[in-house]
């Protein structure tokens, strides 16, 4: 139930211009431009309700943290969820209120730059949600001498350490778990696939260390 999407920094900001349906004018032919009204987003107001204002908590939250000087570096994961068949429309709202609470509470709520429940999409059948966030866990180089430029931060970039093998296999099991604790009926586990990882124009290139 849920696609994880990676992005360098030069695709992350045409995915955010594309969740915010921030265009010239003349839309997508994907869309079904009366249903975009209804699109909502759950991400905290001070990261920004327009694509400009969230560009630039994005490259705020970047420069808090170590970035590698590489230009195919992942600086925006992007996490599809949608709504599974067994979720009434009533309660499609609280699905997604759970939802962005598992992701926000599993990636840091600080790195989270959007969170845009769509409804407009044509090829789409049932609503998602597109939850983006910065890959930050903690720099292991921190106030090491050795490394003068990256010993100064506490946190660093690094969507291999964020996404591993082991998250993508964990990820599905307990965020079902997390919907039987909520006391939430909701399928987004089959047992059939534990996440799935695609990289089409974003870059596939990743730090190894």
């Amino acid at each position: 139930m849920a696609q994880f999407m990676k992005f360098n920094q030069e695709s992350a900001l045409a995915i955010l211009r594309y969740n915010m349906r921030d265009s010239d004018g003349t839309g997508n032919p994907d869309w079904k431009t009366e249903k975009t009204p209804d699109n909502y987003n759950l991400a905290p107001k001070s990261h920004g309700r327009t694509y400009g204002e969230q560009t630039t908590y994005y490259q705020q939250r970047l420069n808090e943290v170590y970035c590698m000087k590489k230009k195919d570096l992942i600086t925006l994961v992007s996490v599809i969820v949608s709504c599974p068949t067994d979720v009434p429309i009533g309660k499609r709202k609280e699905f997604f209120s759970l939802s962005y609470r598992f992701l926000a509470d599993r990636y840091g709520e600080k790195n989270v730059i959007q969170s845009v429940v769509h409804f407009d999409e044509k090829r789409m059948t049932a609503p998602h949600m597109h939850f983006t966030f910065i890959p930050v866990t903690k720099n292991p180089r921190f106030q090491n001498p050795k490394f003068k430029a990256a010993g100064r931060y506490e946190e660093r970039v690094c969507a291999n350490s964020v996404l591993s093998i082991n998250e993508y296999h964990r990820f599905h099991p307990e965020f079902q778990t997390w919907f039987i604790n909520q006391k939430f009926q909701a399928s987004v586990y089959t047992g059939i696939t534990a996440g799935k990882l695609k990289a089409g124009k974003e870059s596939e290139a990743e730090e190894k260390k």
